[in-house]
C-alpha cells in the first residue's frame, strides 16, 4: 500500500525493492515529519527516487541530504567537488566506459573503505543525460538474504569476507567486512558482498569460496530482486549501499553528469538533528 500524507505519496516500483516519492520539493524546506516519513520509506524500500527537482539550488539538495545522516566533505581522489559546496561531487561518464567487465559492474559504495559494515547512503541527481538509456539497476541483497534457506542463511551470518579495490588500484589493502550483517534500525540481515569488491571468504579455500560467491551473485542478479531506474534531469535516486547492489547500464554511447551525495547513517536516532551543528559548521556562506 501506498503511504500518503498532506504533501506526497510514496508508490512502490516493484514487489520488493524501489518507491517513488510524487508530490515532494526538496526546495521547500521538510518538516520533522516529513523527513520521518521519507526515512521510513528509504528503511522500508531501500531505493527512492524523485522526479522533477531542478528547481532545487545545490543548498537544497545537501539539506535534503541531511534527512540521512551528515554528507560527506572530504575531498575525493577522482572526483571534484561543486565550487563552493563540497559535500556535492561531480561525476563525469561516457557511455562504455571501454575496458570495464561489465559482468562484475555490480558493486555497492564504501564496503573498501574500512573493516566493519558502514550504511553509506548515496544520492546522485541527474545534470546532463540522454532522453533514454544509461539507466541503474539495484539489487535487493535483504530480500536475497530471506530466499535462501534457514539453513543457508545461518550458515552465512557466521561468515567474513574480503574486499578491495585493488583490481583497479595494484596494493589497495583488503578489508574484513561480515558477510550477512545484522541492521540495527529494522532488525533484519542483508548479505553484504559485491562481484566488483569481494575477493574472498575468509577461512575457505579459493575454490569454496569462489563457488560460494557465485551462488550468491547469481541469486542477487535474478529479476525478481530487482528494480530499474531511469534517469531525467532533476530526478534524485537514493540508495542504501549495505542493503543493495547497483550497477550503471552502459547501453548508449552519451556523456553524463551527475551530482553525488555520500553519507554514513547512524546507527540510531534521529539524524537530521544529530547532524545539525555539524551542518552549520560545514555550510557555504
Amino acid at each position: 500500500m501506498a503511504m500518503k500524507d498532506r504533501k506526497f505519496e510514496i508508490r512502490p516500483l516493484t514487489g520488493q525493492i524501489g518507491a517513488e516519492v510524487r508530490g515532494i520539493d526538496i526546495s521547500q524546506r521538510l518538516t520533522e515529519a516529513e523527513r520521518q516519513q521519507v526515512l521510513d520509506a528509504f528503511l522500508l524500500y531501500k531505493v527512492l527516487v524523485l522526479r522533477n527537482q531542478q528547481g532545487a539550488s545545490d543548498l537544497d539538495f545537501v539539506d535534503f541530504c541531511r534527512t540521512f545522516g551528515p554528507p560527506e566533505v572530504e575531498k575525493h581522489p577522482q572526483h571534484a567537488s561543486v565550487p563552493g559546496v563540497p559535500a556535492i561531487k561531480v561525476l563525469r561518464s561516457n557511455a562504455g566506459d571501454e575496458g570495464e567487465d561489465r559482468e562484475y559492474s555490480w558493486h555497492m559504495d564504501g564496503s573498501t573503505r574500512a573493516s566493519g559494515v558502514r550504511q553509506w547512503v548515496s544520492l546522485l541527481r541527474a545534470v546532463e543525460v540522454p532522453e533514454f538509456g544509461r539507466d541503474t539497476g539495484f539489487a535487493d541483497m535483504e530480500g536475497v538474504f530471506y530466499r535462501l534457506s534457514d539453513t543457508m542463511q545461518r550458515f552465512l551470518s557466521g561468515l567474513r569476507a574480503t574486499h578491495s579495490w585493488g583490481w583497479t588500484n595494484p596494493g589497495a589493502p583488503e578489508v574484513v567486512q561480515e558477510v550477512a550483517p545484522l541492521f540495527k534500525r529494522t532488525g533484519r540481515r542483508h548479505l553484504y558482498v559485491s562481484p566488483h569488491y569481494t575477493t574472498g571468504i575468509v577461512g575457505m579455500r579459493p575454490d569454496e569460496s569462489e563457488l560460494l560467491l557465485k551462488f550468491l551473485f547469481k541469486k542477487a542478479t535474478r529479476l525478481e530482486h530487482q528494480v530499474r531506474v531511469n534517469w531525467e534531469p532533476g530526478t534524485i535516486g537514493i540508495w542504501d549501499n549495505a542493503r543493495t547492489l547497483h550497477a550503471p547500464i552502459m547501453d548508449i554511447a552519451f556523456p553524463r553528469v551527475m551530482h553525488r551525495v555520500m553519507l554514513l547513517m547512524p546507527d540510531d536516532g534521529k539524524p537530521w538533528e544529530a547532524c545539525e551543528s555539524r551542518w552549520q559548521e560545514l555550510a557555504p556562506a
